[in-house]
């Protein structure tokens, strides 16, 4: 087995353009073949697609001339005046001669659709006659002994039960079966306003759904629910065998199949073409691959595998301690010693690192946490409170009279006693959890998780006292001969405040009334309940 190091950058990268080379040949003739069914099962897709659009169509246009034939009969005053008479069983011989006249010398819009039979109801959709030449058509214009039933179709029936007299005027269409033919009617109603009954033209639809093959000028097949051929265009079955064939089943309200439109397609032409493409677009694809490795072997070896070999010995250059020279770009064989060579400035930079993140988290004069680390640090351990339902303590410390301090006693000895006070508190907080920085000037903030307002208080207490047992003199001070501390302290619990700005804010404002009440004393009070307070705490010492 050959080892990485021994592998040069060259070596390694020329493998891999062959490699991609033989890959994406194996990948082309794979995707070529994929894409060709998937460009073939589109295909059929949109053929489909056009077929039940076209289907569509011509279902609208027969609805259209339907209820055109429909409103003109219906306002026929001849029809609607006997309409009257032939609900008291009048008259209904004149009735059925208006409507076998209509069928047998045509009306407005004959050429467009086969009307099977016009039949009229009351508006109990009860039978009142209907023509007497509803013979059932069949293929070749032939018709059939069968009549129609005198019942409306059952999905018509459905759909005019229980209309408000609104829908009562509108007309309904829809498909539906009898002895395995599909027919198609419309029902309107007859008197306007004022309806006296129901009109229903049956058609068969057959004769207009024929008319697809002229508009997709592909040959059709239409067949009966049953797979009785109902329609065939003008091509012989022999023919159909070698096509491919692709269907549409057109259904009623009631999603029953009333026929089958299958339409031919030239599958093995389509096929042909497409695999032209398919060819064309393999080789156009290989010669790009070709052309693209070898273009990028230039590259490589133009701009990688000769500054590399550079590279390297600027390395050891920087190794030796030339710190200004520039390193190009670099590299594979050599990574090993590059790796070994940069682990020392690494590690270097890793030293420096955390100095810097020492320096940019600490107080540089107090060695604590200094302020942006405390806004992180608080907000982190405020949302965390909240989210858990646990206290967070918070502690606000001023050192007493600091100013005057430092103007009887100087800057410098101003720093030691921050140092002093900085320590004094970092030994009270014994848990890793609790937090002290400093804010800002003699400004200090300890920040305690899980603390009750009793704990937060002890603990600001512990701080007070200790500060004063330092003795640090303090002969300006008009509280005390050593140098004090004013603590005001809050407590975050049952989310009694929205965002932690408030929440510290809240916690100083009890320091600045540790300040008004003569300053070394700890005020801590309890925030859930701002309008009725705990009692102060207020501790003062003799000094």
């Amino acid at each position: 087995m050959i080892k990485i190091e021994k592998l040069s950058i060259k070596q390694l990268t020329i493998g891999v353009i062959v490699l991609f080379g033989l890959s994406s040949i194996v990948i082309s003739f794979f995707a070529s073949t994929y894409f060709l069914n998937s460009a073939l099962k589109y295909q059929y897709h949109s053929f489909a697609r056009v077929i039940q659009i076209g289907s569509q169509e011509s279902v609208s246009q027969l609805r259209a001339t339907l209820l055109k034939v429909a409103s003109n009969l219906a306002s026929n005053r001849s029809l609607t005046k006997l309409m009257s008479s032939a609900l008291e069983k009048k008259n209904q011989m004149a009735m059925k001669g208006i409507l076998d006249d209509t069928l047998q010398n045509g009306f407005v819009g004959v050429a467009q659709i086969n009307l099977v039979a016009i039949r009229l109801f009351t508006t109990e959709l009860k039978p009142i006659t209907k023509s007497q030449l509803d013979a059932i058509p069949m293929n070749g214009g032939q018709t059939s002994e069968q009549w129609l039933p005198n019942e409306l179709p059952k999905i018509i029936q459905l759909k005019a039960a229980n209309r408000n007299p609104v829908e009562q005027l509108k007309a309904i269409f829809d498909f539906w079966r009898f002895k395995g033919r599909p027919y198609y009617s419309v029902m309107l109603p007859i008197g306007g306003f004022n309806v006296k009954g129901y009109m229903e033209l049956v058609v068969d639809p057959v004769f207009n759904l024929r008319r697809l093959a002229n508009i997709l000028h592909m040959p059709i097949k239409i067949l009966s629910h049953k797979e009785e051929t109902l329609f065939q265009s003008g091509i012989s079955s022999e023919t159909l065998i070698n096509m491919h064939p692709i269907e549409y089943e057109l259904q009623s309200s009631l999603y029953e199949t009333i026929v089958k439109i299958i339409a031919y397609t030239d599958a093995e032409s389509l096929k042909k073409e497409l695999i032209e493409a398919q060819a064309y677009t393999s080789m156009f694809f290989l010669g790009l691959t070709l052309f693209s490795l070898l273009i990028a072997l230039w590259i490589f070896n133009r701009y990688l595998f000769e500054p590399l070999s550079k590279m390297v010995s600027q390395i050891k250059l920087i190794t030796q301690g030339n710190l200004q020279t520039n390193v190009a770009p670099f590299g594979l064989k050599e990574f090993s010693l590059l790796a070994t060579n940069f682990n020392i400035m690494t590690a270097q930079l890793h030293e420096r690192t955390k100095i810097l993140d020492h320096l940019s988290k600490n107080d540089a004069l107090t060695g604590i946490a200094n302020r942006r680390y405390f806004q992180e640090t608080f907000e982190r351990e405020f949302y965390r409170a909240r989210r858990n339902g646990q206290p967070l303590g918070l502690l606000v410390l001023d050192i007493d009279y600091f100013k005057k301090y430092n103007d009887s006693y100087g800057h410098q000895q101003g720093d030691i006693c921050l140092q002093n006070v900085a320590q004094a508190i970092s030994q009270v907080l014994v848990r890793p959890s609790d937090f002290v920085a400093r804010y800002g000037g003699e400004e200090f903030v300890i920040v305690l998780p899980d603390t009750a307002k009793e704990g937060v208080f002890h603990i600001g207490e512990q701080i007070r006292t200790d500060v004063l047992a330092l003795k640090l003199n303090h002969q300006a001070s008009s509280v005390c001969k050593f140098v004090t501390v004013s603590i005001g302290g809050r407590v975050f619990c049952q989310n009694n405040y929205n965002n932690p700005d408030d929440f510290l804010k809240s916690a100083d404002d009890l320091l600045y009334m540790a300040k008004s009440k003569n300053r070394n004393r700890v005020i801590v009070e309890n925030m859930q309940s701002l309008e009725n307070p705990l009692t102060k705490q207020n501790i003062a010492v003799s000094c």
